[in-house]
């Protein structure tokens, strides 16, 4: 399972400063519900857009096992979107239409994607969190402009999409879905 965290800085900072070896795991296992049984469990690599310069920079992403389930738990900072090479404050520029920013224009043709990956998604992530955005969905021009009215900029709506609704603005991911003894527990009523 992958849990998206509060990160203060940007990848540079994250990986200059080593902070993949200080992530720590949630106080409660997102398989479980337990306190206290998640235990180190290595890291992954992944990749993510470099800002003031061409290419990718590659950082270590902190796991953890489960000794109660044997499963893992991912922690991805907030800087990242889940499945996405760019970058949330690139993917925010270029949604914003701050297209003249050289991080924005080096990746236009990916961000052009996520943008019609966004478009599509839309009416289903509304629907998902309807009675959280309001009475009407916007028109297709405004869409961006509703989202970061709704949930915020990128990092603090992927935070807050994954942790409530379990989906990003990009699509619902395995990875952020309950386990399947949870979703029966919540479908009888018993707390977690």
């Amino acid at each position: 399972m992958q849990v998206i965290f509060q990160f203060a800085g940007d990848p540079e900072f994250y990986i200059v400063r080593g902070c993949h070896a200080t992530v720590m795991p949630p106080m409660t296992c997102p398989h479980c519900g337990q306190v206290g049984c998640l235990l180190p469990h290595g890291y992954y690599s992944r990749s993510i857009t470099a800002a003031h310069k061409a290419g990718v920079l590659h950082l270590l992403i902190r796991r953890f096992f489960c000794w109660a389930t044997g499963r893992t738990v991912s922690m991805l900072p907030n800087f990242a979107q889940p499945y996405r090479l760019v970058r949330n404050s690139t993917v925010q520029k270029f949604f914003s239409g701050e297209c003249m920013e050289i991080d924005v224009i080096r990746w236009t043709p990916l961000l052009a994607r996520y943008l019609r990956r966004f478009t599509s998604w839309f009416p289903v992530l509304l629907e998902i969190t309807v009675e959280h955005s309001g009475p009407s969905p916007p028109m297709p021009e405004h869409i961006w402009r509703f989202f970061v009215a709704t949930w915020g900029e990128l990092p603090a709506a992927t935070l807050h999409l994954v942790r409530v609704f379990r989906i990003t603005a990009f699509g619902r991911y395995c990875c952020h879905q309950a386990p399947k003894n949870q979703l029966r527990r919540n479908e009888t009523g018993q707390s977690l």
